[in-house]
Protein backbone atom coordinates (compact mmCIF):
# COMPACT_ATOMS: atom_id res chain seq x y z
CA UNK A 1 0.00 0.00 0.00
CA UNK A 2 2.50 2.41 0.41
CA UNK A 3 4.32 2.13 -2.74
CA UNK A 4 1.37 2.70 -4.45
CA UNK A 5 0.79 5.66 -2.54
CA UNK A 6 4.31 6.74 -3.25
CA UNK A 7 3.64 6.48 -7.13
CA UNK A 8 0.72 8.56 -6.88
CA UNK A 9 2.07 11.63 -5.38
CA UNK A 10 5.14 11.43 -7.91
CA UNK A 11 2.57 11.33 -10.48
CA UNK A 12 0.16 14.09 -9.62
CA UNK A 13 2.75 16.80 -8.28
CA UNK A 14 3.96 18.78 -11.67
CA UNK A 15 6.94 19.36 -13.17
CA UNK A 16 9.13 22.53 -12.81
CA UNK A 17 8.62 24.31 -16.11
CA UNK A 18 4.86 23.41 -16.15
CA UNK A 19 4.67 25.48 -12.96
CA UNK A 20 6.62 28.57 -15.07
CA UNK A 21 4.73 27.76 -18.19
CA UNK A 22 1.50 28.14 -15.51
CA UNK A 23 2.46 30.75 -13.50
CA UNK A 24 3.16 32.53 -16.83
CA UNK A 25 -0.27 32.49 -17.85
CA UNK A 26 -1.69 33.75 -14.99
CA UNK A 27 1.01 36.18 -15.26
CA UNK A 28 -0.17 37.05 -18.64
CA UNK A 29 -4.17 37.03 -17.89
CA UNK A 30 -3.18 38.99 -14.85
CA UNK A 31 -1.93 41.54 -17.03
CA UNK A 32 -4.56 41.53 -19.67
CA UNK A 33 -6.86 41.86 -16.92
CA UNK A 34 -4.83 44.81 -15.23
CA UNK A 35 -4.31 46.75 -18.74
CA UNK A 36 -8.05 46.26 -19.14
CA UNK A 37 -8.75 47.66 -15.81
CA UNK A 38 -6.34 50.34 -16.67
CA UNK A 39 -7.66 51.10 -20.13
CA UNK A 40 -11.14 51.03 -18.56
CA UNK A 41 -9.93 53.55 -16.09
CA UNK A 42 -8.09 55.63 -18.48
CA UNK A 43 -11.06 56.11 -20.48
CA UNK A 44 -13.36 56.49 -17.74
CA UNK A 45 -11.07 59.05 -16.35
CA UNK A 46 -10.72 60.53 -20.28
CA UNK A 47 -14.40 60.51 -20.35
CA UNK A 48 -14.31 62.56 -17.08
CA UNK A 49 -11.82 64.11 -18.24
CA UNK A 50 -13.50 65.65 -21.17
CA UNK A 51 -16.38 66.57 -18.80
CA UNK A 52 -14.64 68.33 -16.84
CA UNK A 53 -12.84 69.95 -19.49
CA UNK A 54 -16.37 70.93 -21.03
CA UNK A 55 -17.95 71.52 -17.37
CA UNK A 56 -14.80 74.34 -17.23
CA UNK A 57 -15.55 75.77 -20.23
CA UNK A 58 -19.18 76.19 -19.59
CA UNK A 59 -18.25 77.83 -16.07
CA UNK A 60 -15.89 79.83 -17.60
CA UNK A 61 -18.37 80.92 -19.89
CA UNK A 62 -20.89 81.04 -17.23
CA UNK A 63 -18.33 83.03 -15.14
CA UNK A 64 -17.71 85.90 -18.48
CA UNK A 65 -21.37 86.03 -18.83
CA UNK A 66 -21.95 86.39 -15.17
CA UNK A 67 -19.23 88.82 -14.96
CA UNK A 68 -20.42 91.20 -18.31
CA UNK A 69 -23.94 90.79 -16.61
CA UNK A 70 -22.62 92.15 -13.49
CA UNK A 71 -20.67 94.70 -15.08
CA UNK A 72 -23.72 95.88 -16.55
CA UNK A 73 -25.86 95.57 -13.71
CA UNK A 74 -23.06 97.58 -11.78
CA UNK A 75 -22.99 100.07 -14.56
CA UNK A 76 -26.91 100.22 -14.71
CA UNK A 77 -26.69 100.48 -10.91
CA UNK A 78 -24.52 103.52 -11.39
CA UNK A 79 -26.83 105.10 -14.00
CA UNK A 80 -29.44 104.08 -11.59
CA UNK A 81 -27.76 106.07 -8.50
CA UNK A 82 -27.24 108.65 -11.09
CA UNK A 83 -30.83 109.42 -12.19
CA UNK A 84 -31.92 109.23 -8.67
CA UNK A 85 -29.91 111.46 -7.49
CA UNK A 86 -30.62 113.63 -10.12
CA UNK A 87 -34.19 112.72 -9.80
CA UNK A 88 -34.50 113.52 -5.65
CA UNK A 89 -32.31 116.73 -6.93
CA UNK A 90 -35.27 117.27 -9.04
CA UNK A 91 -37.61 116.64 -6.72
CA UNK A 92 -36.26 119.33 -3.82
CA UNK A 93 -36.21 121.85 -6.43
CA UNK A 94 -39.62 121.05 -7.36
CA UNK A 95 -40.86 120.76 -3.48
CA UNK A 96 -38.80 124.65 -3.01
CA UNK A 97 -40.82 125.97 -6.06
CA UNK A 98 -43.99 124.48 -4.98
CA UNK A 99 -43.37 125.97 -1.30
CA UNK A 100 -42.61 129.83 -3.42
CA UNK A 101 -45.54 129.06 -5.22
CA UNK A 102 -47.76 128.37 -2.29
CA UNK A 103 -45.93 131.16 -0.36
CA UNK A 104 -46.45 133.34 -3.68
CA UNK A 105 -50.06 132.34 -3.46
CA UNK A 106 -51.40 132.60 -0.09
CA UNK A 107 -49.45 136.39 -0.31
CA UNK A 108 -51.53 137.04 -3.75
CA UNK A 109 -54.53 135.71 -1.77
CA UNK A 110 -54.03 138.28 1.39
CA UNK A 111 -53.50 141.05 -1.23
CA UNK A 112 -56.43 140.34 -3.19
CA UNK A 113 -58.45 140.13 0.09
CA UNK A 114 -56.55 143.43 0.87
CA UNK A 115 -57.53 144.93 -2.19
CA UNK A 116 -61.14 143.43 -2.31
CA UNK A 117 -61.71 145.27 1.07
CA UNK A 118 -59.86 148.36 -0.19
CA UNK A 119 -62.18 148.16 -2.75
CA UNK A 120 -65.20 147.58 -0.88
CA UNK A 121 -64.28 149.99 1.35
CA UNK A 122 -63.87 152.50 -1.49
CA UNK A 123 -66.66 151.70 -3.05
CA UNK A 124 -68.74 152.44 0.28
CA UNK A 125 -67.35 155.74 0.42
CA UNK A 126 -67.73 156.60 -3.32
CA UNK A 127 -71.10 155.66 -2.47
CA UNK A 128 -71.43 157.73 0.69
CA UNK A 129 -69.72 160.76 -1.06
CA UNK A 130 -72.36 160.00 -4.35
CA UNK A 131 -75.16 160.18 -1.58
CA UNK A 132 -73.39 163.38 0.44
CA UNK A 133 -72.52 164.75 -2.99
CA UNK A 134 -76.12 164.30 -3.99
CA UNK A 135 -77.75 165.56 -0.62
CA UNK A 136 -75.33 168.66 -1.15
CA UNK A 137 -76.60 169.64 -4.59
CA UNK A 138 -80.37 169.06 -3.18
CA UNK A 139 -79.69 171.34 -0.81
CA UNK A 140 -77.98 174.00 -3.01
CA UNK A 141 -80.69 173.87 -5.26
CA UNK A 142 -82.77 174.29 -2.35
CA UNK A 143 -81.12 177.45 -1.22
CA UNK A 144 -80.95 178.78 -4.99
CA UNK A 145 -84.57 178.32 -5.03
CA UNK A 146 -85.06 179.74 -1.77
CA UNK A 147 -82.86 182.90 -2.28
CA UNK A 148 -84.77 184.58 -3.78
CA UNK A 149 -87.58 184.69 -1.09
CA UNK A 150 -85.28 185.64 1.57
CA UNK A 151 -84.88 188.74 3.24
CA UNK A 152 -83.50 190.59 5.45
CA UNK A 153 -84.22 193.01 8.36
CA UNK A 154 -81.66 194.38 11.04
CA UNK A 155 -79.93 191.09 12.08
CA UNK A 156 -81.99 188.53 10.74
CA UNK A 157 -82.58 186.79 7.55
CA UNK A 158 -86.39 185.49 7.33
CA UNK A 159 -88.34 183.38 5.03
CA UNK A 160 -91.57 182.90 4.07
CA UNK A 161 -92.63 179.37 3.43
CA UNK A 162 -95.57 178.66 0.90
CA UNK A 163 -96.08 175.02 2.28
CA UNK A 164 -98.60 175.10 4.42
CA UNK A 165 -98.26 173.11 7.36
CA UNK A 166 -99.26 172.50 11.52
CA UNK A 167 -97.51 174.42 13.79
CA UNK A 168 -95.39 171.67 14.82
CA UNK A 169 -94.33 170.47 11.64
CA UNK A 170 -93.92 174.31 10.47
CA UNK A 171 -91.54 174.32 13.52
CA UNK A 172 -89.50 171.04 12.86
CA UNK A 173 -88.94 172.20 8.78
CA UNK A 174 -87.41 175.37 10.40
CA UNK A 175 -84.86 173.67 12.27
CA UNK A 176 -84.49 171.24 9.62
CA UNK A 177 -82.90 174.54 7.70
CA UNK A 178 -80.71 176.03 10.43
CA UNK A 179 -83.25 177.52 11.43
CA UNK A 180 -86.82 178.40 13.60
CA UNK A 181 -90.12 180.35 13.80
CA UNK A 182 -90.13 183.56 14.20
CA UNK A 183 -89.77 185.90 17.68
CA UNK A 184 -90.74 189.64 16.94
CA UNK A 185 -88.52 191.54 19.30
CA UNK A 186 -89.44 195.25 18.54
CA UNK A 187 -92.19 197.61 17.22
CA UNK A 188 -90.38 197.75 13.76
CA UNK A 189 -89.98 194.05 13.45
CA UNK A 190 -93.42 193.86 13.56
CA UNK A 191 -94.35 196.69 11.31
CA UNK A 192 -91.91 194.95 9.04
CA UNK A 193 -93.56 191.45 9.14
CA UNK A 194 -96.82 193.21 9.17
CA UNK A 195 -95.91 194.74 5.44
CA UNK A 196 -94.29 191.71 3.94
CA UNK A 197 -97.26 189.36 5.39
CA UNK A 198 -100.25 191.00 4.53
CA UNK A 199 -103.42 189.28 5.43
CA UNK A 200 -101.58 185.68 4.69
CA UNK A 201 -102.24 183.67 8.05
CA UNK A 202 -98.40 182.90 8.83
CA UNK A 203 -97.36 181.22 11.81
CA UNK A 204 -94.76 182.36 14.39
CA UNK A 205 -92.83 181.09 17.39
CA UNK A 206 -95.52 181.92 19.95
CA UNK A 207 -97.66 179.32 21.96
CA UNK A 208 -99.31 178.59 25.53
CA UNK A 209 -99.36 174.74 24.94
CA UNK A 210 -97.54 174.59 28.12
CA UNK A 211 -99.70 176.61 30.45
CA UNK A 212 -102.84 178.19 29.27
CA UNK A 213 -102.63 182.02 29.20
CA UNK A 214 -98.36 182.09 29.51
CA UNK A 215 -97.21 182.60 26.05
CA UNK A 216 -94.03 181.95 25.17
CA UNK A 217 -91.39 182.34 22.34
CA UNK A 218 -90.06 179.25 21.06
CA UNK A 219 -86.34 180.22 22.90
CA UNK A 220 -88.96 179.73 26.00
CA UNK A 221 -88.64 183.55 26.78
CA UNK A 222 -91.81 185.14 27.74
CA UNK A 223 -93.90 187.44 26.11
CA UNK A 224 -93.11 190.93 27.26
CA UNK A 225 -94.77 193.00 23.90
CA UNK A 226 -97.68 191.96 22.49
CA UNK A 227 -99.70 192.75 19.17
CA UNK A 228 -102.82 190.70 19.31
CA UNK A 229 -105.45 191.61 17.02
CA UNK A 230 -108.73 192.91 18.65
CA UNK A 231 -110.20 190.38 21.38
CA UNK A 232 -106.98 187.78 21.27
CA UNK A 233 -106.00 185.87 22.53
CA UNK A 234 -109.54 184.02 22.90
CA UNK A 235 -108.70 180.27 22.99
CA UNK A 236 -111.54 179.51 20.96
CA UNK A 237 -111.61 175.30 20.60
CA UNK A 238 -107.95 175.25 22.27
CA UNK A 239 -106.18 177.79 20.66
CA UNK A 240 -102.98 177.35 21.90
CA UNK A 241 -100.59 178.58 18.79
CA UNK A 242 -99.79 182.10 17.21
CA UNK A 243 -100.11 183.69 13.49
CA UNK A 244 -99.65 186.92 12.15
CA UNK A 245 -102.04 188.36 9.47
CA UNK A 246 -104.56 188.67 11.46
CA UNK A 247 -105.71 192.68 10.35
CA UNK A 248 -108.99 194.81 10.96
CA UNK A 249 -108.68 197.99 9.77
CA UNK A 250 -105.36 197.61 8.85
CA UNK A 251 -103.83 198.37 12.29
CA UNK A 252 -100.34 196.87 13.24
CA UNK A 253 -101.78 194.15 15.77
CA UNK A 254 -102.15 191.33 13.87
CA UNK A 255 -101.69 188.29 15.89
CA UNK A 256 -103.94 185.81 16.63
CA UNK A 257 -104.22 182.38 18.24
CA UNK A 258 -105.35 179.45 16.50
CA UNK A 259 -105.68 175.51 16.47
CA UNK A 260 -101.86 174.42 16.43
CA UNK A 261 -103.26 171.45 13.80
CA UNK A 262 -104.18 174.10 11.20
CA UNK A 263 -102.30 174.39 8.25
CA UNK A 264 -100.84 177.77 7.39
CA UNK A 265 -97.33 178.87 5.66
CA UNK A 266 -94.85 180.02 8.51
CA UNK A 267 -92.29 182.90 8.94
CA UNK A 268 -88.59 181.06 9.54
CA UNK A 269 -86.44 183.51 10.88
CA UNK A 270 -82.08 182.83 11.01
CA UNK A 271 -79.43 184.95 12.81
CA UNK A 272 -77.49 187.00 9.86
CA UNK A 273 -74.08 185.37 10.83
CA UNK A 274 -75.57 181.83 11.02
CA UNK A 275 -77.65 182.46 7.54
CA UNK A 276 -74.34 183.68 5.82
CA UNK A 277 -72.77 180.11 7.10
CA UNK A 278 -75.10 178.45 5.15
CA UNK A 279 -74.74 180.25 2.08
CA UNK A 280 -71.81 179.57 -0.57
CA UNK A 281 -69.99 183.30 -0.80
CA UNK A 282 -69.78 182.82 -4.42
CA UNK A 283 -73.59 183.08 -4.58
CA UNK A 284 -73.96 185.58 -1.36
CA UNK A 285 -70.97 187.29 -0.80
CA UNK A 286 -70.83 189.67 2.29
CA UNK A 287 -70.39 192.64 0.62
CA UNK A 288 -73.74 192.05 -1.30
CA UNK A 289 -75.56 191.90 1.92
CA UNK A 290 -74.91 194.23 4.39
CA UNK A 291 -76.71 194.13 7.69
CA UNK A 292 -79.71 196.78 7.23
CA UNK A 293 -80.94 198.82 10.32
CA UNK A 294 -84.40 200.20 10.41
CA UNK A 295 -86.78 199.47 8.28
CA UNK A 296 -84.89 198.95 5.56
CA UNK A 297 -85.50 195.57 3.33
CA UNK A 298 -83.44 193.66 1.05
CA UNK A 299 -84.68 191.48 -1.25
CA UNK A 300 -82.35 188.99 -2.55
CA UNK A 301 -84.38 188.81 -5.79
CA UNK A 302 -83.20 191.73 -6.73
Amino acid sequence: MEPMTQQTETTSQPSPESRLSRLYRLAVVGLGLLCVLLLIAITVLWIQFNNLNLQRDQLQSSNTNLMMERDQLQTSNSNLMKERDQLQTSNSNLMKERDQLQTSNTNLMKERDQLQTSNTNLMKERDQLQTSNTNLMKERDQLKSMRQCWEFFDTSAYYISTDKKTWSESRDDCEDNGGDLVIINSKEEQEYLARKIGSKYTWIGLTDSERENQWKWVDGSALITAYWGQGQPDNLNEEDCAHVGYQENFSNKTWNDLSCSFRLQNCMFMAYHSFMDGISQAEFPPEALPILKSTDVLHLAE
